[in-house]
């Protein structure tokens, strides 16, 4: 018996400790007839205690997101810097008469300064420059050619090659000068 009661002491005790815990909070009106609230009673004056309500809280289950009957697509940033050979494009036959070949270079990333650009031609260098752009190679001979971009930092060392392109050049022929170019 005596057992019980020691366990019922100590349950008494503990719940003794947590109202003890709990913050008290009290309310009266000042001189002035505006409510006051403080955490200790004001002496000479009647405190009223409040009591405060645990709030209440509420977590959502988690749901599982609606099946959509859309197909859904991810996009990849390309965070590696890249630089292409967009003119002439790929297997591009060029029709000309004087030999000239435009070549244009866009860049998907800002380069650090220094850093240059060359146009290889059958794997030989044939323009070099510090913008990417717009590059003119002169005196192209007929023929099938090999593009290719290469980016190089300021102390030379190589930041990027491009897929090499393969293009047919036409040009007028030495027998038949005024043979028309077709377009």
């Amino acid at each position: 018996m005596q057992g019980k009661q020691i366990i019922w002491l100590g349950l008494l005790m503990y719940g003794g400790c947590l109202i003890a815990s709990q913050p008290m909070l009290y309310q009266w009106v000042d001189e002035q007839a505006v409510p006051v609230f403080s955490d200790r009673p004001n002496e000479g004056k009647t405190a009223t205690p409040v009591i405060l309500q645990v709030p209440q809280t509420y977590t959502a289950p988690a749901q599982p997101l609606p099946r959509s009957s859309l197909s859904m697509t991810t996009t990849t940033l390309e965070l590696t810097p890249t630089a292409k050979i967009i003119k002439p494009q790929h297997e591009a036959t060029i029709w000309q008469t004087n030999g000239t070949l435009d070549v244009s270079v866009q860049t998907s990333f800002l380069w650090p300064m220094g850093t240059y650009y060359q146009v290889l031609l059958d794997k030989r260098v044939v323009k070099t420059s510090n913008q990417a752009g717009q590059f003119s190679l002169m005196n192209v001979d007929r023929g099938t050619h090999y593009l290719q971009l290469h980016v190089y930092s300021a102390d030379q060392q190589l930041l990027y090659r491009s897929p090499a392109l393969t293009i047919y050049v036409h040009r007028a022929s030495a027998l038949f000068p005024n043979r028309q170019s077709k377009k």
